[in-house]
């Protein structure tokens, strides 16, 4: 039998769907960015929230704590990303260069000093606080998920029309091929192991991939409809998957067999993260919640 873990919806959160969640790396915050164009900000200990309200002008499509906690990157369907300050949601820096609308973003590197972003207008950049450094092409329409190994050195990104595509930090690719059926969604790098990464795509599927060989090491079926988020524990020992089905499962990646499927959603999950300890898993979803499931 399956194991059950328990779990909170938060309170205060947005009013409109919610396709960004994150948690700080001292467990201490968990952000959301939401439709109605805001960020939410929970303190984890008295679970007081924080709104910074109008921080881009059209829906948020991603929020990432940066290594220190100190920032949040937030990516929006208005074209541009930003760095806010995560104590008082100042806008610290606004990177405009996408020529549609921005889906994911990532800080690279091992202090975080880089950002990647991945949107609609089929393009992967690079970037600093100050500007864009590099920006890749060759995905063909629409790019929804991008990640970055530990090391910052590798960078994979999916696309609808089921492209998946690894680059080096310099914009030399390293593989491209073809995997899933009806697109790619999601897209996560093992969080302990630079060569290992996931991606989510159609029909239920997700592939784990060896990134030296660019070959995929095993597939996970579990879900019902598109895989919209991906995750991994920082041990790198499990993986969590959301999808259309509002279902969250769990996954062993030692044996690719599934631990158990956490309920608690009633539409698509579109992200997901992990707390460092692994004894939190949470979840934003189109039904405007985000939830905190116990693990431990």
């Amino acid at each position: 039998m399956m194991q059950q873990y328990s779990y909170k919806t938060l309170a205060g959160g947005p009013p409109n769907a919610v396709y960004g969640v994150d948690i700080s790396p001292d467990g201490t915050m968990i952000a959301a960015g939401s439709l109605n164009h805001a960020v939410y900000v929970w303190n984890t200990d008295t679970w007081a929230v924080k709104v910074f309200r109008a921080v881009h002008a059209d829906g948020i499509s991603c929020v990432k704590f940066s290594h220190d906690g100190n920032n949040i990157l937030t990516t929006s369907l208005d074209k541009t990303v930003k760095i806010l300050s995560s104590s008082s949601g100042s806008v610290e820096s606004t990177l405009s260069g996408h020529s549609l609308a921005v889906l994911c973003g990532v800080y690279a590197g091992p202090v975080g000093e880089r950002i990647v972003t991945a949107g609609f207008d089929n393009t992967v950049r690079i970037w600093t606080a100050s500007g864009q450094v590099r920006q890749m092409g060759g995905l063909t329409p629409y790019t929804y998920g991008v990640d970055v190994s530990s090391d910052g050195n590798w960078i994979t990104a999916g696309s609808l029309s089921s492209q998946v595509i690894t680059w080096n930090q310099d914009g030399t690719q390293l593989h491209a091929a073809t995997e899933h059926e009806e697109g790619v969604y999601s897209v996560a790098y093992s969080k302990s192991d630079n060569n290992q990464f996931a991606t989510g795509g159609g029909k239920g599927m997700i592939a784990v991939w060896d990134r030296k060989q660019g070959e995929v090491t095993g597939r996970l079926r579990g879900h019902k409809g598109n895989i919209r988020s991906l995750a991994y524990s920082h041990d790198g020992q499990r993986l969590a998957s959301g999808g259309t089905d509002g279902v969250i499962n769990l996954w062993d990646l030692e044996t690719y067999r599934k631990i158990t499927s956490l309920k608690g959603h009633r539409n698509t999950v579109y992200s997901l993260a992990f707390s460092h300890d692994g004894n939190l898993l949470v979840s934003g979803s189109f039904d405007r919640r985000v939830n905190v499931w116990t693990l431990k």
